[in-house]
């Protein structure tokens, strides 16, 4: 609705570290505020599946965290007075939320993007992707048994076929090699931010 189209501007200007009418916001205050911005704005686009899981992820919740999770660490190490110190642990509080959510949705991710695999759809890609790996390596033995015997406008044919396959094989690889990637980012996001969240308070049960 309109309301929150308002509120997501008004995160959008403190994520790009502009305030109302263009000024710029100084580092010093800005960057706790703007950090905070971004763990709204992410956790607003997560809810509402307003973009993909790894796009909000990278620029969004991720940066978010770990920079909340920094400034609350630091705060905490520092504060030696009770107002540093109830500063400090609203900040902790904050970053284990951030830190929490930025887990729990690449966590769903990793989840989802395993799951994919085993549908009849995600089967049918990696079947299609063998089947293509098997008749490169058919027709290159082909070449090689029976190369010399070969009508030359048969040769040739064969030659590009191998090269079509050969290049589909690769584009196959580079995908694959993306999608292990990604599986291994998300986990990679899901450990880290649960272990900061366990770090910086209790306030999820991450026992097991």
């Amino acid at each position: 609705d309109g309301e929150s189209g308002e509120a997501i501007a008004c995160l959008q200007h403190v994520t790009n570290g502009t305030l109302e009418g263009g000024d710029a916001m100084s580092s010093d205050d800005g960057a706790s505020l703007k950090a905070y911005a971004m763990y709204l704005q992410g956790k607003w686009l997560a809810s509402g599946m307003s973009d993909s899981a790894r796009n909000v992820l990278e620029h969004y919740l991720r940066p978010a965290a770990e920079a909340m999770a920094a400034e609350a660490m630091a705060a905490l190490a520092e504060g030696d007075v009770s107002d540093d110190v109830r500063a400090a642990g609203h900040k902790a509080k904050l970053a284990c939320r951030a830190n929490f959510h930025l887990a729990a949705l690449a966590s769903r991710a990793y989840r989802n993007a395993a799951e994919r695999e085993t549908t009849g759809e995600g089967r049918a890609v990696i079947e299609a992707r063998q089947m293509r790996r098997r008749a490169l390596d058919s027709a290159k033995q082909r070449l090689s048994e029976r190369g010399a015997k070969m009508e030359q406008a048969t040769k040739v044919m064969l030659n590009r076929k191998i090269r079509n396959l050969e290049n589909t094989v690769k584009l196959d690889a580079e995908e694959e090699t993306t999608e292990i990637s990604v599986k291994r980012d998300l986990l990679h996001a899901a450990a880290a931010g649960y272990a900061r969240a366990m770090k910086l308070g209790d306030a999820y049960d991450l026992s097991a």
